[in-house]
C-alpha cells in the first residue's frame, strides 16, 4: 500500500512539474494571436478610465476594449454597468440614463474599493476623450455598445453619432461589438465597411446565420464568443461558415497559446 502511494506521489509531482514547465514556456513564447485589453488595463487601473487605457499602451497593447453608454443629456461616456455604484463607490443606484454628464463629474471613478486612493479624483471619460487617446497612442478600439433602453429612434440617433464621430476623428480603424444584434445591423447600414463582432455566450446555427447577414462585400464580421462555452465542434461550425472567431474573456496566456491555432 505504501509503495503504491509513493508511486502515485511521484507521478503527481512529475505531472505538476510538467504543467509548471509548460506554463513557463507558454508565458515566454510570443503569441501571434491578437490580445485585447479588456476595459483597459483594468487589473492595475480603474476600468474604462483614461488611466487604464494609457497603461494598456504602456504595456504594449495595440487593441483596447471599452463600454459605451449615454447620459441623460446625450453624452456618450465609458461605463460597463447600468449605474455608477460599483466603480464610483457610491450608493447611487440611479441608471446612467437618469444622470447628466455634469452630475457624473461630481463622482470619483478611481474605484476606491479596488485601488484605494491611488487614482483618487479620476473622472469618467467621454467617448470623445477615448477616441483622442486612441489617436495619441495609436490604439485600435473595440467599441462595445451596451443596451440603451427601448427608445428605438433615440438609439438609432446615438449609434449614428458614435459611428460618424469615429469615422471622422479616428486616425486608424475601429471594431464595433455588441450583444445586441440590432445595434450591429444599424452600424452596418451606416457604414458598410465597419468591422463587426457579434458577442454571444453560445454559438448556435442562429448566431452564425445572423453573423452572415451582417456581412457586406467590404467589411469583416466575426463572432465574439464566451471562451467558457467554446468546444471544438462549435469552432469548426464557425470556421465552416467562413466567419471569424474571437474569444472572451481569456486571461491566461498559456491557454491562449494552446487555443490560438484553432480560433
Amino acid at each position: 500500500m505504501k509503495k503504491c502511494l509513493k508511486i502515485i506521489s511521484k507521478i503527481l509531482i512529475i505531472f505538476l512539474a510538467l504543467l509548471l514547465f509548460l506554463f513557463i514556456i507558454f508565458s515566454l513564447v510570443p503569441i501571434k494571436t491578437t490580445m485585447i485589453s479588456h476595459r483597459g488595463y483594468s487589473s492595475k487601473a480603474p476600468e474604462n478610465t483614461l488611466s487604464a487605457f494609457k497603461m494598456s499602451a504602456e504595456k504594449g497593447y495595440k487593441y483596447v476594449e471599452c463600454d459605451v453608454k449615454f447620459t441623460k443629456d446625450g453624452v456618450p461616456v465609458l461605463l460597463h454597468d447600468n449605474t455608477v455604484a460599483r466603480t464610483a463607490n457610491v450608493k447611487n443606484e440611479n441608471n446612467i440614463q437618469n444622470l447628466t454628464y455634469d452630475q457624473l463629474l461630481e463622482y470619483d471613478f478611481g474605484y476606491k474599493d479596488k485601488f484605494g486612493d491611488k487614482y483618487k479624483n479620476e473622472k469618467i471619460p467621454t467617448f470623445y476623450q477615448f477616441i483622442d487617446l486612441c489617436n495619441e497612442y495609436d490604439l485600435h478600439p473595440y467599441i462595445e455598445i451596451k443596451s440603451q433602453g427601448s427608445n428605438k429612434d433615440l438609439i438609432a440617433k446615438q449609434i449614428k453619432l458614435l459611428v460618424n464621430y469615429t469615422n471622422e476623428n479616428l486616425k486608424t480603424s475601429a471594431t464595433w461589438i455588441s450583444f445586441n444584434y440590432d445595434y450591429l445591423v444599424k452600424i452596418k447600414n451606416l457604414d458598410d465597411t465597419a468591422r463587426l463582432g457579434y458577442i454571444t455566450n453560445e454559438i448556435t446555427n442562429d448566431t452564425i446565420t445572423q453573423a452572415l447577414e451582417l456581412k457586406t462585400s467590404k467589411n469583416n464580421v466575426f463572432i465574439n464568443a464566451n471562451f467558457g462555452y467554446l468546444t471544438p465542434k462549435k469552432i469548426r461550425l464557425v470556421k465552416k461558415a467562413g466567419i471569424g472567431l474571437e474569444a472572451w474573456t481569456l486571461n491566461v496566456k498559456a491557454i491562449a497559446f494552446i487555443l490560438s491555432p484553432f480560433v
